[in-house]
């Protein structure tokens, strides 16, 4: 751990996390364990790294595959009625200024979720039903107003109590 920036003290407490189930193998019958800090022969380690460098077990494991959506996208608010808590889920086919808003039914403006540029891909916001100062809101039709790319989409929202 000592040689990727960690102080060489901290060994034996990262070590499990440098060294997952899936990247040892058993260490065979009549074999010295070495002591990761100092060097000393030890009998308190039963495993070793396989052969090759830290960088081959890194890339060893599968990358994740990255979609981007091809249109702008809200969905429904789940859960929906909702109590305490709700998320909103949005797609972006590219990089863009996304703001929410959320709206009374009598259209009055209760809070900003987001205003800021927000990278291509899924996004979820959750909104607790509390206005712009903290309040708590009252049970009720709510509507979240969702612009990026040019483009509007509203979504009802029902907050039960």
């Amino acid at each position: 751990a000592s040689s990727y920036g960690v102080p060489s003290e901290w060994d034996n407490a990262l070590f499990p996390i440098y060294a997952p189930v899936p990247f040892f193998n058993p260490v065979p019958e009549n074999v010295i364990a070495v002591n990761v800090t100092d060097g000393a022969s030890t009998g308190g380690i039963d495993f070793q790294l396989r052969p090759g460098s830290f960088n081959d077990i890194i890339n060893d494991v599968p990358k994740k595959e990255i979609s981007v959506p091809e249109q702008f996208v809200v969905q429904q608010n789940y859960p929906n009625p909702f109590n305490p808590t709700t998320r909103i889920t949005f797609s972006l086919p590219q990089s863009s200024f996304v703001s929410i808003d959320i709206f009374d039914a009598l259209g009055r403006h209760v809070s900003s979720l987001v205003n800021q540029n927000t990278p291509a891909g899924q996004h979820d916001v959750s909104w607790n039903g509390v206005d712009g100062n903290g309040r708590s809101v009252s049970a009720g039709l709510y509507f979240a107003r969702v612009k990026a790319m040019g483009e509007v989409r509203v979504i009802k929202m029902l907050y039960v109590k």
